[in-house]
């Protein structure tokens, strides 16, 4: 790598090494097509250790299921008011840990010659005259034909957005008696001091006496670790009466804005990830929007195009329905818990579940709508309808 001539050193280039760099370049190497292209990965440091945990659901099995730690076909919804036992089916709610991905994908990466990693990072991104250029912090220059940016800029927030963050804390833990129904999951459980915010707490179990038990926020600031810790603590201390050790801690930080993330910085510079909008802003599922998105891209490739800006279909509406919930959450005219509870009450789990990920019918979305009280709904509705950007 050094100075570069007209002709660009590579074919693509990553702008960031995680989860939608490598599930992207993952496919690249799959496909004989691209055997032949020269791809690089600048981040400033090796991915590795389980530092995020990714749930999400699907229908079948996906591109990666061989790493699915686990799986649920049963989860359990609970408020004070209102409890069920969700069949997710034909859905199955599935987890990756981070560390088994990193593994994976670095092993299949480094052992294709036309892959290249620079730890380093990146000062300035640009696009001139159709070649994608790159400067590091160590002073390398790079061009490629086409870049992948997954470096998510700075927000300069707007008063006509909400800004939300979804932030949790996860201890994985082992209970000193069986207490838990690996078969089965806690997707949401509200009975817990709400604070003003959407509180709840999920529950993962791998075995009858191990499970991932975290504590998510969806507000505007984050607490001090302590507090997720009082939290969690009080949460266990009658679910597990007989004690229990924390064997691990998962934290983190996802955005929920109702401002679109850019899906293109400039000519031949795609976002990916969270950066090219791919975190659902009410949910801030993230992980299935990004193998979609994947998908859209080589498929772009194959017919020699350069991919779409926005490639996932019903966009523009979904990011509406995204937008009207975060307003009714931020005017706080319906409580989070209260909005889930009339979902799950009153619609199957996987019309609920395919709503979330943009793929309801219509009907099923009117279904949905028709679920919450339009008194409620209606007027945040509009308003993000005529929202003008300031």
């Amino acid at each position: 790598m050094g100075l570069h001539t007209e002709k660009p050193e590579f074919d693509f280039l990553f702008a960031g090494g995680g989860l939608a760099a490598l599930s992207l370049a993952l496919r690249f190497v799959a496909n004989p097509f691209f055997a032949d292209k020269k791809i690089v990965i600048v981040e400033p440091g090796e991915k590795t250790g389980n530092d995020r945990t990714w749930c999400f659901w699907e229908k079948e099995n996906g591109f990666f299921e061989a790493l699915v730690e686990k799986n649920w076909d049963l989860a359990g919804f609970h408020t004070e008011a209102f409890s069920k036992e969700l069949n997710l089916k034909p859905y199955s709610y599935k987890m990756i840990r981070s560390a088994r991905f990193y593994e994976h994908a670095m092993a299949i990466l480094k052992a294709n010659s036309n892959v290249e990693f620079l730890k380093d990072r990146i000062l300035n991104l640009e696009s001139k005259s159709g070649i994608v250029y790159v400067q590091t912090e160590s002073g390398i220059m790079i061009s490629a034909e086409l870049a992948f940016n997954s470096l998510v800029p700075p927000t300069s927030k707007k008063s006509s957005h909400h800004y939300f963050l979804q932030h949790f804390r996860g201890w994985f833990i082992r209970s000193q008696k069986p207490a838990f129904n690996p078969e089965s999951a806690t997707l949401m459980d509200f009975r817990i001091e709400q604070a003003g915010d959407c509180r709840f707490v999920y529950v993962l179990p791998f075995s009858e006496d191990t499970a991932l038990v975290e504590y998510t926020i969806f507000s505007e600031n984050v607490l001090e670790n302590g507090q997720y810790d009082d939290a969690l603590r009080n949460y266990l201390h009658s679910l597990l009466p007989d004690g229990y050790e924390i064997l691990e801690v998962e934290s983190g930080i996802i955005p929920m804005y109702s401002e679109a993330f850019p899906k293109s910085q400039a000519d031949k510079i795609i976002n990916i990830g969270t950066a090219g909008g791919m975190t659902k802003a009410s949910t801030g599922y993230t992980f299935t929007r990004i193998q979609k998105h994947s998908d859209k891209i080589i498929e772009s490739l194959l017919k020699g195009e350069i991919p779409k800006a926005s490639p996932l279909s019903g966009s523009a509406r979904h990011a509406w329905f995204d937008r009207v919930l975060l307003r009714v959450l931020a005017e706080k005219r319906m409580s989070g818990k209260d909005i889930f509870e009339n979902l799950f009450k009153k619609n199957p789990a996987d019309r609920v579940l395919r709503f979330l990920d943009d793929e309801a019918s219509l009907l099923e979305e009117l279904k949905i709508m028709s679920s919450v009280p339009s008194d409620k709904f209606m007027l945040p509705g509009i308003r993000e309808f005529f929202r003008k950007d300031s």
